[in-house]
């Protein structure tokens, strides 16, 4: 059984969130704690070298466009849920391009089995977290967990409440709706998101991507910080 290698970015855009160290540790805490329980002992980091195949998709390609849009006819959708594939598409180029940086990654922090949190500035982002990991699980079971079975995500990881799949966009594009749980002393009070995730495979590789976004699905809610 081939372990899954584990990669994660986030970024925090908001100047003056950056500055809360409160917050900061939070966010790490987050990132490592829904990994930690399939952690495999003496697991080590890999490369983060993004393979030579994506570039095309990271600089838009026309070629690698059509390839990677093949399973997405716009007879099929309306404007709007095209939008939010496009969408999912250019967080995913956007991604690519944050794990293909090799300088300026400073380390957060390093649990001496393989969980390692590193950050970095970037333009018009603000400061970016990795985590990379190794994890005693077959990558098809991973991506399940992270996107096929994503509504049962809060049985596992504690800071989720409940999410919810409020649309389907052919197979490799979802609206989703996160609630926080609460959190006893949390200053901003529980929050809530409408994302879209998106999937693409090649070869033994799959990356899952998501990002903030708008829809009349699902209007603001009382009591809740989005």
């Amino acid at each position: 059984m081939l372990s899954a290698t584990f990669k994660l970015c986030c970024g925090i855009s908001q100047e003056h969130l950056r500055k809360m160290t409160g917050l900061k540790r939070m966010a790490l805490s987050a990132i490592g704690h829904g990994t930690r329980g399939l952690m495999s002992k003496g697991s080590h980091c890999l490369s983060s070298t993004v393979p030579d195949y994506i570039r095309r998709i990271m600089w838009k390609d026309p070629a690698a466009g059509e390839k990677h849009g093949s399973e997405v006819n716009s007879s099929w959708f309306s404007n709007t849920e095209l939008s939010y594939v496009n969408q999912g598409e250019a967080t995913l180029r956007g991604a690519l391009e944050i794990l293909q940086q090799q300088d300026g990654w400073q380390t957060e922090t390093y649990q001496g089995k393989g969980e390692l949190v590193l950050s970095t500035v970037l333009p018009r982002l603000g400061k970016v977290f990795r985590m990379e990991t190794v994890l005693d699980v077959p990558v098809d079971q991973l991506y399940y967990e992270l996107f096929e079975k994503l509504e049962q995500m809060p049985e596992w990881n504690p800071t989720l409440s409940r999410v919810k799949i409020l649309q389907r966009i052919g197979k490799d594009t979802l609206l989703t709706h996160e609630i926080t749980a609460q959190r006893p002393g949390n200053l901003i009070g529980q929050r809530d998101f409408v994302s879209i995730r998106h999937c693409w495979k090649k070869e033994t590789t799959v990356y899952l991507v998501g990002t903030a976004t708008h829809s009349e699905f699902m209007p603001m809610q009382k009591g809740q910080v989005r």
